[in-house]
Formats: C-alpha cells, sequence, structure tokens
C-alpha cells in the first residue's frame, strides 16, 4: 500500500502496487485501472492518491487516472503529456487546482481537471522545474508551495509570484521527500537518505534542526530513509514511517 486517505463521506481509501480498494468499515470494494476504452491496464501500481470535490485522482507507475465517485467508474486524464509518465506527487492548492509531481516536471490543471494553458502556467510557475524528478509538492498554512525535486532539493514558490527561492543543501543526497505542517505550525521535512529535520524556513541559512530516530534495523546510526509523516488529531502525536517502521514522537 502506497498511500491512504480518508474521504468527506467518511470511506478509506488505499492505493496500492495491485490497483485502488475502498474500505466502509465493513467492506472492501476493489478497482482497476482502465484505458479509454475501459479495458484493464496491465501496470496497476498506484503511487499517490489524492480527493478533488467528487473525484478520486490516481497517480500511477505510468500515467494519471481519474475515479468519479458518481458512478465509480476509472478513466485516464485526458491529457497526453501525462498518459504514460511517472507520478510522485499529487497535491491540491487553496485555488482548488491539481498539481500533479512527475519524474517530468509539474503539470497543474483548474478544478475541472482541464490543464492550465502555458501562459496561465507561466503566471503560477516558471518553466525551471520541466524535466525535473519532482517528489514532493506541499502547501503550507501561509499558502507557500513546497517542492521537492530528487538531487537538486527544496524550493519555495511565491504564492503570487512564480518565483522559485532556494533552499541550503540538506544532507548527502539532497532528497527531500515528505513535507508536514504540524498543529504548531512547525514544519517537519522527511528526507530520502539524510534522516528527518525539523525546517524553519524564517532561518534561511541554517534552516534544519536533525531529528535523531535509532535505526532498528541496522541496529547501528541513525534511521536516514522516510516514507511519510503525519499528526493524529486525538493526541497530537508526529507518525514517522521510514524504513526501520513506524516511530511516534
Amino acid at each position: 500500500i502506497n498511500q491512504t486517505i480518508q474521504d468527506q463521506e467518511g470511506y478509506i481509501w488505499f492505493a496500492s502496487t495491485q490497483g485502488l480498494s475502498r474500505y466502509d468499515a465493513y467492506n472492501i470494494l476493489n478497482f482497476k485501472l482502465r484505458n479509454a476504452a475501459g479495458k484493464v491496464t496491465t501496470q496497476q501500481s498506484i503511487r499517490a492518491l489524492i480527493a478533488l470535490g467528487n473525484k478520486l485522482i490516481l497517480g500511477s507507475e505510468s500515467g494519471v487516472y481519474v475515479l468519479d465517485k458518481r458512478n465509480y467508474k476509472v478513466f485516464p486524464l485526458k491529457d497526453s503529456r501525462v498518459a504514460t509518465v511517472r507520478v510522485n506527487a499529487l497535491m491540491v492548492d487553496l485555488e482548488r487546482r491539481l498539481w500533479i509531481g512527475t519524474d517530468n516536471g509539474i503539470f497543474i490543471y483548474n478544478s475541472d481537471l482541464i490543464p492550465l494553458t502555458e501562459a496561465q502556467s507561466s503566471q503560477v510557475l516558471n518553466s525551471s522545474m520541466q524535466g525535473k524528478t519532482v517528489n514532493m509538492i506541499f502547501q503550507d498554512s501561509q499558502a507557500n508551495i513546497w517542492i521537492g525535486v530528487w538531487g537538486a532539493g527544496l524550493f519555495k514558490l511565491n504564492p503570487s509570484s512564480s518565483k522559485l527561492t532556494s533552499y541550503p543543501r540538506l544532507g548527502q543526497r539532497n532528497n527531500p521527500f515528505k513535507l508536514m505542517e504540524d498543529d504548531r505550525g512547525q514544519l517537519w521535512l522527511c528526507t530520502w537518505g539524510d534522516g528527518i529535520y525539523l525546517f524553519n524556513p524564517q532561518q534561511p541559512n541554517n534552516p534544519y534542526k536533525e531529528i535523531e530516530i535509532k535505526n532498528k534495523r541496522r541496529t547501528i546510526g541513525k534511521e536516514d530513509l522516510f516514507y511519510n509523516i503525519i499528526q493524529d488529531q486525538s493526541r497530537r502525536y508526529i507518525w514517522v514511517l521510514s524504513f526501520s517502521g513506524i516511530s511516534t514522537l
């Protein structure tokens, strides 16, 4: 299972290497990715999942798909640019635009899943992300959009312009992978290979404070490989999923 979300109706959805599943506390319904003709595709691995209105957006190993919850039909997104691309991240911003981070840059759509024109896109994000492997897209409570690029580090997109600001190198690999904002407004930054950090963008010269978690599998050294991070709404614990398993802070 690559990702789990709960929608507004309370259903829990699982994106897995074998397709999509919906859990209603009693039963599980399974769905398969289908091509434009309605036939099941040979590749069923879903890497990212997000809700957008009455639809679910599915980012796969090869292309982007949509599940319409009004009729539960699954179909590919109508955009040849993302028909076969590998999807790494999905984000719906405060203006309900859909951002898709891929191995070939970022693609942006309006709430009706219509691609922004080149002129519209240039007003939101300049062309510097074209061709980049984008691992992460996150919008914080101040409306800033944070973008993580494989091997190239962390970038902040100003919400009022298309200007990108790069942040200092993060460890040896420089692979920011997940970003989360907690209930205190603190930003937590997980990396792929360099540990986990509290991130303070107000200190641009030294913005990272490392939080070391013991590596339980290797028995020595810190945990360096992280997959996801969330905060629960009950006890406000930070839950971290890493190579060693699950840790709570």
